[in-house]
């Protein structure tokens, strides 16, 4: 309970002093969430106006395609301006009150403690939060925008080959069950494994002198060696199984796709009230609703 307590006081330090950032960067993730739909919308539309069944003349297209353009670069900079400057307050909340933590403790407790794992969390693991933390939350919401408004979109043009979609989304969504725990837990070894590896350089280099007095400078190159070889064994295969999860994901979504595109095809040839363009639309649409990551 007092490790959840503290994580749970760590992180709210992300937004203390920084709820402005913290809104606009979450105004520009939905914004950037929605231009996907917008440009799918676009790309039907021009070729059915190519092909003579579009509802709106060139011009028309021009002039929405001239605001989608401003809408963009409108979301861009909003995301531009806000997000770097909530991260950076992010962090440095976080590692100030990771420090005030630190400088609260008494000396016994100081003592019995490795002073690695506080090293870690200042250097390593506020790498990690960076990465995985605080830029995935705003990837969330932009995702998360995408397929709703991806999804809404279908429904709108063709509720059957929607359903269609739906059903083939399953399958990059299972791969996406499946292999987010085995990393999550290849994340975890690869923490603890610089912890270790970052306690055992400062021991080093704490003991230089011991080592030179003591001539045992071979003992120690073997130790160095053993942490960061299992160190990087670790990310070794951490690397391998994101690349494999990276590559059935690419291929189920393009499974999805492929399936999308031939049934839009067949329903186009067939008379059912699907135009080209629309089925392009369809296509361009899953990109958002099955991407795996």
């Amino acid at each position: 309970m007092k490790y959840k307590n503290l994580y749970v006081e760590l992180k709210s330090q992300f937004h203390r002093d920084n709820h402005v950032f913290f809104t606009l960067s979450v105004i520009g993730a939905l914004l950037s969430g929605m231009l996907g739909m917008a440009v799918s919308w676009l790309t039907g539309e021009l070729i059915d106006t190519a092909s003579g069944n579009g509802r709106w003349s060139l011009t028309e297209l021009l002039i929405m395609s001239l605001i989608i353009a401003v809408f963009f670069l409108g979301a861009s900079y909003l995301t531009y301006y806000a997000k770097p400057r909530y991260i950076r307050k992010a962090l440095k909340n976080y590692k100030e009150a990771l420090f005030a933590k630190l400088t609260a403790k008494n000396i016994m407790s100081f003592r019995s403690e490795s002073t690695s794992t506080y090293l870690s969390a200042l250097t390593n693991d506020c790498t990690s939060i960076e990465t995985n933390y605080l830029d995935k939350e705003f990837w969330f919401i932009f995702r998360i925008t995408s397929f709703f408004t991806s999804l809404a979109l279908m429904l709108c043009y063709s509720p059957m080959l929607t359903l269609i979609a739906v059903a083939v989304t399953f399958l990059p969504l299972l791969v996406s069950l499946m292999s987010g725990k085995k990393l999550s837990r290849q994340e975890v070894m690869v923490s603890e494994r610089n912890k270790s590896f970052t306690a055992t350089v400062s021991d080093c280099l704490n003991g230089f002198s011991v080592v030179k007095a003591f001539r045992a400078e071979t003992p120690v190159a073997g130790l160095f060696s053993g942490e960061n070889t299992r160190l990087e064994n670790t990310k070794y295969k951490r690397s391998r199984l994101q690349i494999l999860i990276n590559t059935l994901g690419q291929f189920s979504s393009m499974t999805a796709q492929l399936t999308v595109f031939i049934a839009g095809a067949y329903m186009a040839l067939s008379g059912k009230g699907i135009t080209a363009g629309t089925v392009i639309m369809f296509v361009n649409l899953m990109n958002f609703v099955v991407a795996p990551r």
